[in-house]
């Protein structure tokens, strides 16, 4: 499945219900007064104006949460795309600065984890210690 496709997969997954839109509403009030709160810390002169918005967002939230659907769906359309991109580029960072070290670490000691090399083997199969044929001991693979 390649990139669009999948995002507008998710996209088109999203049916948020009164809670999401109400949690939706609170967060961005939240936002809002914290940054008012560092406006008004600062000395801004606009920082009203945040509180008024914080509000708002507030009182939708609580009140009228169907008011915030078309803002949950562009955001959490955002969302979905940057999450899509994001944990590809967290991955691909994590697989060549973690696990690629270490397989080359292992390499230079001549470490073979999985057993691939035959040297003088005639089989990569390993003999197993003789165990009864109870059937009580398969009850309990591990």
């Amino acid at each position: 499945m390649n990139a669009v496709t999948e995002i507008k997969s998710q996209i088109a997954a999203l049916d948020p219900n009164l809670r999401d839109l109400r949690n939706l509403g609170l967060v961005f009030a939240a936002v809002a007064l914290i940054v008012a709160g560092i406006m008004a810390y600062k000395g801004s002169s606009g920082w009203p104006w945040a509180v008024v918005i914080g509000g708002c967002f507030a009182g939708l939230g609580l009140l009228l949460p169907r008011v915030l659907k078309p803002l949950y769906l562009v955001w959490m359309s955002l969302a979905s795309v940057l999450g899509y991109f994001v944990s590809r580029i967290i991955l691909t960072i994590l697989y060549f600065l973690v696990i690629t070290p270490i397989g080359l670490f292992m390499r230079l000691l001549g470490k073979d984890i999985l057993d691939k090399k035959m040297d003088s083997k005639q089989s990569y199969w390993h003999r197993r210690a003789n165990q009864s044929n109870d059937p009580a001991r398969l009850e309990k693979m591990y």
